[in-house]
């Protein structure tokens, strides 16, 4: 019973270290191209997604504005007279409502989106993670393949199989 303890202890240290070593080395690997690659998407398909959610509540303000302008045309004459600084008709109803408070709030809003979209993409590169930075050192890299390597060894130095005994014989 004692003997099979020890091989389940065995057989854990063995997964644990060899799994750590094991990863070590595809970090140092990987690191630099395929990684950073992956990560950097992620950044980028994340802004893209809030930019597209900013476009689409911007698109709902437009049309609600469009449906406000056909509903009611003393809108679409006050607007005419906001834009060409002039008009031909006056107000059919003096208490109508002016212009929507958010037609400035949604040309702001669309103004920055534009420019958001015009910024560089070299701003997701400094969004990484700092461990993640610092594993793309070549030095660093180099002590994690050495150290990932290591410790396999000592895993099958250590922990590899064990010793079988053959069984005594009695001689009777």
């Amino acid at each position: 019973m004692n003997s099979r303890f020890g091989l389940i202890v065995r057989y854990v240290l063995f997964c644990l270290f060899f799994t750590v070593g094991a990863a070590a080395i595809t970090l140092s690997i990987l690191i630099d191209p395929e990684i950073s690659t992956c990560l950097t998407n992620r950044r980028m398909l994340h802004e893209i997604r809030r930019q597209n959610e900013k476009i689409a509540d911007l698109t709902a303000q437009y049309e609600a504005q469009i449906n406000l302008v056909r509903t009611e045309p003393n809108v679409l004459r006050r607007l005419e007279r906001v834009t060409f600084g002039t008009s031909t008709h006056l107000p059919e109803d003096a208490s109508a409502a002016d212009l929507p408070p958010g037609s400035q709030a949604l040309r702001q809003t669309a103004q920055s989106i534009l420019a958001d979209m015009q910024k560089s993409p070299a701003a997701a590169e400094t969004d990484l993670p700092s461990w993640f930075l610092r594993c793309r050192k070549p030095r660093i890299r180099t002590a994690l393949f050495a150290a990932g390597s290591g410790l396999i060894l000592i895993t099958f130095l250590f922990f590899g199989s064990p010793r079988i005994q053959a069984p005594r014989r009695r001689l009777d």
